[in-house]
């Protein structure tokens, strides 16, 4: 997929020649010109993207967390009732070390779960009691199941195993290394870049704050890969940097940024030209439309079947006027999402102290009637928004009260109105 995005805004800005052949048969995704007066820059890049794919099979602690909800489910427990907590440490010589659980295969946990945690989870169910825990702890595997009534969501603790602590053992430095030899046989004199995506790294997600004071950040990563690898010249980081919900922040706002590290060896090349190929990028780069999803959510979406997702839970009321989520209002309509379902997102489940927090309702009570109805576009996301508006009271909307103000009739003797 970034493969494709890169390739159509750069070449909003510059021609460019895809999978041009080179002499050992490789084809990298993009060839292009720089001109910088009488010289000329030749940049033969590629494109790709990096994930934690394989941090998280080596630590298959969404698999325990699986494991341990489908045998709670199986005897009838809440899974939300469940906390699991992982051991780990740190492992590896100095210099390549890392985060590693203390846990074994997929297939061995299936094992352990089968033999102790099953008869753990059968003995909760029978017998009825509030908390309990089982601690597991035997060749080099280490981890605590622990039941709680009282809790109402379903917990997973460990160390942050896709922590980079090393600036070559991480899947950054992999992914860049990958990538070197893809543009081996590039052409003589042609400058080497690798456009480096995030898909679903946790350090490529770090911002300027974030990760522990032993983490390595995206670019000195890539500045010791350059150094290691003169034959690649430069680097450029594409990431989502999220900043999270706050008091003043209703949501958590996703930004893309660029981030593009020059090796020691580029400096051969005429700094004109690496300056006018540091504003195509950047220039590029602000053709992209804002994210909607950090790069974690949007991989998990990418693996779902179907659209998109929509903004449920999101909107606006003002006044006599409801904004929510078109495709949300089509998923209730459709049947795909319970009317219970739908309330409780939109958090209209739980008035307090006898208030009506659905706002239809409100509105539905008072006798109000919709007069209008808006689609309006949602720009770069996988939705639109649908503003209902209601106008004045109408008498044949509410129910009947008697008005003590009003005149005697001489047939009916009182005067009711449809009124709230």
């Amino acid at each position: 997929m970034w493969e494709a995005v890169w390739l159509s805004v750069i070449s909003q800005q510059t021609q460019i020649s895809h999978e041009v052949e080179l002499e050992d048969g490789r084809r990298p995704d993009l060839e292009f010109t720089i001109a910088n007066g009488a010289t000329t820059l030749n940049i033969v890049g590629d494109v790709t993207a990096v994930s934690d794919a394989g941090l998280d099979e080596q630590n298959p602690v969404e698999f325990l967390s699986d494991e341990v909800s489908r045998l709670a489910r199986k005897q009838g427990l809440s899974p939300n009732h469940f906390h699991c907590q992982v051991e780990g440490g740190q492992t590896g010589r100095p210099r390549r070390e890392k985060i590693q659980l203390h846990l074994p295969s997929r297939g061995e946990i299936s094992r352990i779960i089968n033999e102790n945690v099953a008869p753990f989870i059968q003995s909760l169910a029978a017998s009825n009691v509030e908390k309990d825990a089982f601690q597991y702890s035997a060749d080099g595997v280490a981890f605590t199941v622990s039941y709680n009534k009282s809790q109402r969501y379903a917990g997973m603790g460990y160390l942050a195993y896709d922590n980079s602590i090393s600036a070559t053992n991480n899947p950054i430095f992999r992914a860049l290394r990958g990538k070197a030899k893809q543009l081996s046989a590039a052409p003589a004199g042609a400058l080497k870049m690798i456009i480096l995506c995030d898909g679903d790294c946790a350090t490529m997600r770090m911002g300027p704050n974030g990760g522990s004071y032993r983490s390595v950040r995206p670019a000195a990563i890539s500045t010791e890969f350059l150094r290691q690898n003169t034959s690649i010249d430069v680097v450029v980081l594409v990431q989502v940097i999220t900043a999270p919900m706050s008091l003043w922040r209703r949501k958590a706002e996703h930004q893309l940024t660029v981030q593009i590290v020059f090796g020691e060896f580029a400096a051969r090349f005429d700094p004109g030209g690496l300056a006018q190929l540091e504003q195509l990028i950047e220039a590029a780069a602000r053709t992209l439309p804002s994210p909607v999803l950090d790069s974690a959510n949007a991989a998990i979406r990418c693996q779902q079947a179907g659209a998109g997702p929509d903004c449920i839970g999101g909107g606006e009321v003002a006044g006599d006027s409801i904004k929510i989520s078109s495709r949300a209002l089509h998923r209730l309509l459709a049947g795909e999402i319970s009317q219970e379902d739908f309330f409780e997102i939109h958090r209209w489940d739980k008035p307090k102290s006898g208030s009506v927090l659905n706002p239809f309702q409100r509105l539905h009570r008072k006798g109000y009637m919709m007069t209008n109805l808006v689609i309006e576009d949602g720009g770069d996301l996988d939705d639109d928004w649908i503003t209902f508006t209601f106008g004045r009271r109408d008498s044949a909307a509410g129910p009947f009260v008697a008005r003590a103000d009003a005149a005697p009739s001489p047939e009916m003797g009182s005067v009711d109105e449809r009124t709230s």
